[in-house]
């Protein structure tokens, strides 16, 4: 019996435009299914990515974390690595931190949430903090 070990990618997405716009889920997956597909053909799409590579993404921080299979996770890196447009929009997308169990994840997502928070206003920074609380990912152990 073989045992399918996943690697999760925590990543931050940064807007570079002058007028900053949130980006929804399903674009950045599409986005990293065309850049993976670009890059590594379709052999590669359908290797690297599960039916949900996002398995969790914050819109006011950026934070993202991706889901892949630990044999092609160097491809799903690069591939996130080489997007520098969703919707028109210039992008940059920074990796942050790369582990192989999700409770590790987890304490890198409230981490680097809790680093993110210090560049919002007063209000929105109320306003994460409480939907960290009740936040399903983040509360798990």
């Amino acid at each position: 019996m073989v045992k399918i070990v996943h690697r999760y990618l925590v990543v931050q997405v940064t807007c570079s435009s002058s007028q900053p716009r949130k980006i929804r889920k399903q674009t950045l997956e599409e986005a990293l299914r065309g850049s993976i597909a670009e890059n590594f053909g379709d052999h590669g799409l359908g290797v690297a990515t599960s039916s949900r590579p996002i398995v969790y993404y914050n819109s006011a921080t950026g934070v993202v974390v991706v889901k892949c299979l630990r044999s092609q996770y160097r491809e799903v890196w690069l591939s996130l690595t080489l997007i520098t447009h969703i919707e028109f929009e210039p992008v940059r997308i920074q990796m942050l931190r790369t582990t192989g169990v999700l409770k590790n994840c987890r304490s890198a997502v409230r981490h680097h949430q809790k680093m993110a928070l210090e560049y919002l206003s007063p209000a929105e920074r109320e306003e994460e903090l409480e939907r960290m609380k009740v936040d399903a990912f983040l509360r798990q152990n």
